[in-house]
């Protein structure tokens, strides 16, 4: 009698997690630091897109190469990313500001190694970074991420558009260490 319990309360709380909305998950490295640490529990809504439009500055688990990963949408279809690229490699890629790129150019055209390039987001796709810089393998490195990849809103008490505007500024080409 006590194992039948045990498997019907093991197959109720399977049965429960499987249509539960929200599940947690746990974040591996240390891409999206502060925001999220490495090894630190996160909870993810998965149903939130069903019925709710996909923001910039929203932080969403979704899957990239077999692996499932958790950035900060950058950029939605329709705008534009400006990247700037050192000695071709993507290793080392920043992004700027639209409204800075003008006076980013005079600067970074004496160095004949840089290049920066403007990407569109297509449509149905995603911009997405790591809230902690280069330290995060992102768009920058392997493009746009299809709705379709997306898997839930990771679920945090922040205000979204004062941690996107931080995790911008950390991925966003800093003029003044550009002059020296």
């Amino acid at each position: 009698m006590v194992r039948y319990r045990f498997l019907l309360g093991l197959a109720a709380a399977l049965s429960l997690q499987q249509w539960c909305p929200v599940r947690p998950v746990m974040v591996l490295g240390g891409s999206m630091e502060p925001t999220l640490r490495d090894r630190q529990f996160a909870l993810v809504h998965r149903a939130h897109y069903a019925r709710q439009p996909l923001r910039v500055g929203d932080v969403i688990l979704f899957r990239h190469d077999d692996m499932v990963q958790v950035k900060r949408i950058h950029a939605l279809p329709g705008q534009r990313v400006w990247e700037v690229h050192y000695d071709d490699s993507r290793a080392t890629v920043f992004l700027l500001d639209a409204r800075t790129l003008s006076r980013a150019r005079q600067i970074l055209e004496r160095d004949p190694t840089v290049r920066i390039t403007a990407r569109d987001v297509p449509p149905g796709t995603l911009y997405v970074l790591g809230d902690g810089g280069n330290a995060s393998y992102d768009s920058r490195h392997y493009g746009t991420v299809p709705f379709s990849a997306v898997l839930g809103k990771v679920l945090l008490r922040e205000n979204t558009g004062h941690a996107a505007a931080q995790a911008r500024s950390r991925a966003t080409l800093q003029l003044e260490r550009v002059r020296d």
